[in-house]
């Protein structure tokens, strides 16, 4: 295919008419019309930005051999390209930013800041359904309460972060780094052409691009880096996949039990294959060093749509359940003595203390305790004029604990500790109970002055030690003193026999 051929072919693939291309190329219309008629040919600047409009090789557009000229050439897409062209754009805003004038530096500054203020906007929304999410966790078993609530989190957040990056560069780059022109210089190397009266011959032109050797070598080390950084985070994200495939094994155990909700299901589906889709990104990333992006925006898209939609029946899910307070179901009751010293100190542990009055108990006192004898075990004892209320945890095994969940979650019920462990409640007469009480609050006075007096005592100790420390080192140092002052008389001396020697010898 001949030039001219090729020319009018790929004119009209861009869609442009001789006109428009005339006007790119600062010629006549006519000028155009000859080329693509073969009378004329095109100088060297025109062939180069022709190639540049077109997207080809200057041997694709006058090499008569090349018959077809593909313009549209899929490269592969590797982590290095990635890197080459960010540092593209950076150096390409850069350039930009050193060429605007003030006005316009101002105008960027200005949209750019109003763009970073709204997309920090977005923030709050999200700190809503996380807060969302926690109130929801709440309600879940003690230990998983912060697996979860991290995992909310750091799932939000980095999508938050995602978003923000994406649609800040994104606005800059279509406001401002697309309507900049910017191409960057080129060399040409032609060799001079025997020349005849009929006709001139066109040599092949290469193009050489100046590279800098020294930002090249940054590249390379900035490229290596940045594989150890994603090798360092490819092992958190593998423990996280295998994570949830233990995860996705109870699932099913719950399912054997009679215990099935969907969304579970497809929030940790979702999961794994989002983890799956990371773990081989990070892989071609470390080790391939190809990137294929045709598919995978979409599949993560499906992901986290997925997970989206799991969260929301999650939620739905729980709020079908029916959430009862753990009742206290045992009634430790003992009947003691009153006796005029007595000490009952009420805000130790976790528990409730109410008293009743009842003119009935002059000489003794009625101790109840409410409590749940599956979680607790709870004993009432008068120790030297202390009324004490102790109580000890119930540690069931796993299974029964198991066992446990399964039953509520069989039945849509999640049961939940409300309010103190230990609901006491103490009868006696009006002057039984004041005195009591008196003697409590003038125990617990005399106890936090001991405790006081101790720790002043302990201080004032710390502080004699101290003083005695220093006085020994005061000691040491003056026998110092005193060793340095007696070397000086001997050196003092010394010097003198010297000086006296030295004016014997001039007399003599």
């Amino acid at each position: 295919m001949k030039f001219n051929e090729k020319l009018q072919s790929l004119r009209k693939e861009k869609g442009l008419s001789q006109e428009e291309l005339a006007n790119l190329l600062e010629v006549s219309r006519q000028a155009v019309s000859k080329w693509e008629s073969g009378q004329t040919y095109p100088e060297m600047d025109k062939l180069l930005s022709l190639c540049k409009i077109f997207g080809c090789t200057l041997d694709e557009l006058t090499n008569d051999d090349v018959k077809e000229i593909n313009v549209h050439k899929e490269t592969k897409t590797t982590f290095s390209n990635l890197v080459d062209e960010g540092l593209k754009q950076v150096k390409k805003a850069v350039t930009m930013f050193a060429r605007m004038t003030l006005s316009s530096k101002i105008k960027c500054i200005i949209e750019m800041g109003i763009v970073f203020f709204l997309l920090c906007l977005l923030n709050i929304p999200i700190d809503y359904i996380v807060h969302l999410g926690d109130q929801v966790f709440q309600h879940f078993p003690g230990f998983l309460i912060g697996i979860f609530s991290s995992l909310w989190y750091f799932l939000l957040h980095i999508l938050y972060l995602i978003i923000f990056l994406f649609f800040f560069f994104y606005i800059f780059k279509v406001r401002f780094l697309d309507a900049y022109s910017y191409e960057e210089p080129i060399k040409i190397q032609t060799k001079p052409t025997k020349e005849t009266k009929e006709e001139k011959e066109i040599q092949i032109v290469k193009i050489h691009t100046n590279e800098n050797s020294f930002l090249k070598f940054i590249s390379k080390i900035f490229v290596f880096c940045m594989k150890g950084f994603f090798l360092f985070l490819m092992i958190p994200c593998v423990f996280f996949f295998i994570f949830l495939c233990v995860v996705l094994i109870f699932l099913v155990l719950l399912t054997t039990k009679g215990i099935f909700y969907v969304s579970p299901y497809l929030f940790i589906l979702a999961c794994i294959f989002l983890a799956a889709l990371l773990l081989e990104l990070l892989y071609r990333i470390i080790f391939t060093n190809k990137i294929e992006t045709k598919h995978r925006f979409a599949m993560f898209l499906i992901a986290f749509a997925c997970m989206g939609v799991g969260i929301g029946l999650g939620i739905y899910d729980f709020s079908k359940l029916t959430y009862i307070p753990v009742e206290k179901n045992e009634v430790e009751t003992k009947e003691i003595p009153f006796q005029e010293n007595m000490i009952f100190a009420e805000s130790y542990g976790n528990r409730e203390v109410t008293y009743q009055i009842d003119e009935s108990y002059q000489d003794k006192m009625k101790v109840e305790v409410k409590y749940n004898r599956d979680y607790y075990k709870v004993g009432i004892e008068l120790n030297n004029e202390h009324l004490m209320i102790w109580e000890e945890e119930q540690y069931q095994n796993y299974k029964q604990i198991m066992d446990t969940v399964f039953d509520h979650l069989k039945n849509q019920e999640i049961y939940y500790r409300e309010g103190p462990a230990l609901e006491v409640v103490i009868t006696s007469s009006k002057k039984n109970i004041d005195t009591l009480t008196n003697n409590t609050q003038t125990w617990l006075m005399e106890d936090e002055e001991n405790a006081i007096e101790n720790e002043y005592q302990s201080l004032l100790e710390e502080k004699d030690q101290r003083l005695q420390e220093v006085e020994t080192e005061k000691e040491q140092l003056q026998e110092q003193i005193q060793k340095l002052q007696e070397e000086n008389t001997l050196l003092n001396q010394k010097i003198e026999d010297y000086k006296q020697k030295v004016e014997d010898l001039f007399e003599s």
